[in-house]
């Protein structure tokens, strides 16, 4: 609700959020990154909410409605990372309710099932086309050009990979990427802002964990992987709702696993907590009704 209403160019001050200065929509999270994953793990959450068994077709209403909104504030935030983990997103949750959806067009006629389908595609493709017509696509502006902040990224992530192999294997210790950063910057890159991340998490658990940090990342990926294939290629005797919600923590975590790549998602409390959410689901073994 606070990103529409910046996306409807509404001005107040909030003194909880910590937006970033020339930032036209954010939400409440400071990096625009941040923000557009959060949306883009709604797309796919919608769709899986909408199917959850014993739900109503209102649902699936509502689910089409939540899905344009999320990928025109997506546009907005700005973010070219965003505009990936929102097709991503929209696919992943395709892929998790596409058979629910196609038995349910199954039980009416062929004119009927096309008369339901299309309009949702229209209005998604049609809203997007308004939101670059009207110039309020900002991510695809953004990413139409070169712009000095990609180069950048490049510049920080060359440091930090020689940092991981000068730290390794005991590594520099979680949290101290900002000082250990500084002792190594290049004079080229000094600037009045200081870079409080790597903005590739990936990096940044090898260089501030070591040996350590990436033993704990491996296992991480395995799990994730082995689970992944369980639920989505081989797991057929779960109860649907069980198979729903392990599907939809696979998807949210994968979202976040990419988004690390140029950013640190997993860092914010609220993507965090989201992430704690899914992995619950994802390994959940228990029958139920």
């Amino acid at each position: 609700m606070v990103a529409v209403l910046q996306f409807s160019e509404a001005q107040f001050e909030n003194p909880f959020l910590n937006r970033a200065s020339g930032v036209a929509v954010s939400g409440n999270f400071a990096n625009r990154n941040h923000f557009a994953l959060f949306l883009s793990m709604g797309c796919l959450l919608a769709l899986g909410w909408a199917i959850r068994p014993y739900g109503s077709k209102r649902n699936v209403a509502i689910a089409f409605v939540l899905i344009p909104v999320f990928v025109l504030v997506i546009l907005a935030t700005g973010s070219r990372t965003g505009l990936l983990l929102g097709v991503l997103g929209c696919a992943f949750g395709a892929a998790l309710a596409h058979q629910r959806l196609f038995q349910e067009l199954q039980k009416l006629s062929k004119r009927l099932s096309i008369a339901i389908a299309i309009p949702p595609v229209i209005l998604l493709v049609g809203a997007v086309w308004l939101s670059v017509v009207l110039g309020r696509a900002s991510a695809i502006d953004r990413a139409a050009t070169v712009v000095d902040a990609a180069a950048l990224r490049g510049d920080i992530w060359a440091v930090t990979s020689e940092l991981v192999s000068r730290y390794f294997p005991a590594g520099a210790g979680f949290g101290t990427f900002d000082p250990v950063f500084r002792i190594a910057e290049p004079d080229a890159m000094l600037n009045p802002n200081y870079f409080n991340h790597a903005h590739n998490d990936w990096l940044q658990v090898l260089l501030e964990g070591g040996f350590a940090g990436a033993v704990l990342l491996f296992f991480a990926l395995a799990w994730f992987v082995r689970r992944s294939i369980v639920v989505w290629l081989l797991d057929r005797g779960k109860s649907r709702r069980d198979l729903v919600l392990a599907k939809a923590g696979s998807g949210v975590i994968l979202l976040t696993l990419i988004a690390s790549f140029t950013d640190y998602p997993a860092r914010t409390p609220m993507v965090m907590a989201t992430l704690v959410l899914a992995a619950v689901w994802l390994s959940r073994e228990e029958q139920q009704a």
